[in-house]
């Protein structure tokens, strides 16, 4: 794991290749980007994930439509995404379990 010494003015974060940079308080950390592939996830990460792809969706329905994003737009504070706001307000979360509300 690589670790480069950031001055104020560098801000690096995110993939490169398969390279990922991470920022932890004032140090940029390089590590490889990891193997999943032996990964097998539970029926609850799998419900979860399914659940957010229809968020997402969903959330892509209403900025596709007009009408529908203006109504949204009105509900939502000035300098937010509609985008993010409805797919953040979709998943709700009920104890242990996500559940998509549209």
């Amino acid at each position: 794991m690589a670790r480069l010494a950031a001055d104020s003015s560098l801000k690096l974060s995110g993939k490169i290749g398969d390279l990922v940079f991470k920022n932890y308080g004032d140090k940029i950390v390089v590590t490889r980007v990891p193997d999943m592939s032996r990964v097998k996830p539970s029926r609850k990460q799998k419900n979860n994930r399914n659940l957010f792809k229809e968020a997402v969706a969903y959330a892509k329905k209403i900025n596709r439509t007009p009408a529908l994003k203006q109504t949204y737009l009105e509900k939502i504070k000035k300098g937010q995404s509609v985008y993010h706001s409805r797919s953040k307000s979709i998943c709700v979360n009920t104890g242990n379990t996500y559940h998509l509300v549209k």
